[in-house]
Parts: C-alpha cells; sequence; structure tokens
C-alpha cells in the first residue's frame, strides 16, 4: 500500500507540476481520490463481463504454477498483509467485490503514442525503471505498477487516460 501511494501520488504530482509549467496558469488545481468500493449484483456483473474476468481465470488456471509458487505467493500476500482467497471461484459466485479507484485532476494525463511505446501510459504500466522525468521531479517510470499488482488479487488493472491532443500523439 505504501509503494502504490507513494509511486501513484508522486507520479501524478509531476504532471500537475508538468501542466501547470507549460498552461501558462490555466490548468485546473491537481486533485487526487483514492475510493474503495465493493461492487455487488448486476454492477458486479457488468465489469466481470467488461473486462472478462471469467477468461482471464480461464487463462490464469490453464497456466502450470508449481506448489512453491503458489506458497511463495501466499505468503507474500501473507506478508504485506492481503488476504489469500480463491479469486477465481469469486468470479463466477454472487459475493460482493471489491475494487480500489483513483482519480486525478490537473494533470497532463498519460498522453503520447502507446504503440510506439512512447506514452506515459505505456511507460507507467508496461515497462519498468525508465526516467525520462525533467530534474527535480520524482523517480523511475514503472514502479508503481507493482503497488497495484501485489494489491490485486486478480493481478487486474484498468487504466484509463484523458489528455489534450499533442503532435507527437
Amino acid at each position: 500500500a505504501t509503494l502504490l501511494a507513494r509511486e501513484v501520488i508522486q507520479n501524478s504530482a509531476d504532471a500537475a507540476v508538468e501542466r501547470q509549467r507549460t498552461s501558462d496558469g490555466a490548468a485546473p488545481p491537481f486533485e487526487m481520490h483514492f475510493r474503495f468500493a465493493t461492487l455487488g449484483g448486476a454492477e458486479r456483473m457488468r465489469l466481470v463481463k467488461h473486462l472478462n474476468l471469467a477468461g482471464h481465470a480461464e487463462r490464469f488456471a490453464a497456466g502450470e504454477q508449481s506448489a512453491r509458487e503458489k506458497a511463495d505467493h501466499e505468503k507474500f500476500r501473507r506478508g504485506i498483509g492481503l488476504p489469500n482467497f480463491d479469486w477465481m471461484s469469486a468470479i463466477t459466485e454472487d459475493a460482493p467485490m471489491r475494487v480500489l479507484r483513483i482519480d486525478e485532476r490537473g494533470t497532463t494525463g498519460m498522453y503520447g503514442n502507446f504503440r510506439k511505446g512512447e506514452s506515459r501510459m505505456y511507460m507507467a504500466l508496461v515497462t519498468l525503471g525508465i526516467t525520462l522525468k525533467a530534474d527535480g521531479s520524482g523517480g523511475s517510470y514503472g514502479y508503481g505498477k507493482a503497488g497495484l499488482i501485489a494489491a490485486s488479487a486478480m493481478r487486474v488493472i484498468v487504466a484509463y487516460s484523458r489528455f489534450a491532443p499533442r503532435d507527437d500523439d
């Protein structure tokens, strides 16, 4: 949780500073909200369907995972205070689903060409350790996803970004 919060807040704050610097003071103030929700019923089923979580569970179940890998995973989750539960059966059961939503405002967004590996979203979610930030800003891109992945029982992250059009997109 500490890694997740530190990395997400630092990256968003850096993007807010960049937006303020490049917008001649016309940018909205920086805001960030962390919201936990419990989804049930039709809302939960819509999320399962739209994200194809059943397909994700099938691919996960089809993969080879040794007893040692399973034990290491369970030990890791206990070590960081996360419950160890069978998330694959939770997809098909009618049990409520806990989700975390992180919203930010007043930043640059995760602009850039994703297909060429140049977007901020690509750097944050696919790469690890790339540093293209200006002096005085935070660390390398990609470490925040470690907190997201560790905290997600399903290892599922949904990212959405909105940003102003740019010539290099």
